[in-house]
């Protein structure tokens, strides 16, 4: 026999698995469907004012910051990434990164564009990494023969 509970919301009877898991609720499952829940959230966040206070609300439990002081970090940056100095946060969402230490949460070192931020990311935060990496291409940097098919061009 399948399991089945009624939303709250949208007055359907629906498999339990479409309701989210709530250890508050006496059976243990949310009172409105995921869907639903989803449907609210997302009219929820396009109000404005909403919409700053899921920023905060996720900036402070990531990094223990506000929308405020990103934004001031941003302004004393002067609008560019920390690394690069890029204008353009790129990215899938074209917003900027908060970069921090990953050991330590709340410790944010600055905002960075997509790219830097994935390179950091890419190279484990580790200098000694990216001073490899540095003297990789330096050595490199001269060398402008190009191998295709094992031969030089």
């Amino acid at each position: 026999m399948m399991k089945t509970r009624h939303c709250h919301k949208c007055n359907k009877d629906k498999k339990l698995q479409d309701f989210a898991v709530d250890k508050s609720n006496k059976l243990g499952r949310a009172y409105r469907c995921k869907f639903c829940c989803n449907k609210i959230r997302r009219i929820w966040r396009q109000h404005p004012d909403n919409k700053k206070k899921a920023q905060n609300y996720n900036l402070l439990k990531k990094y223990g910051i506000t929308v405020e002081q990103q934004e001031a970090m941003l302004k004393a940056q002067k609008g560019k990434c920390a690394v690069c100095g890029t204008r353009q946060p790129g990215g899938k969402y074209d917003k900027w990164q908060t970069d921090h230490k990953h050991a330590k949460k709340g410790k944010v070192r600055g905002l960075l564009c997509y790219a830097c931020n994935s390179a950091l990311g890419l190279l484990k935060d580790s200098v000694k990494v990216l001073q490899k990496a540095i003297l990789y291409l330096e050595r490199h940097e001269n060398n402008r023969a190009v191998i295709r098919n094992n031969r030089s061009v």
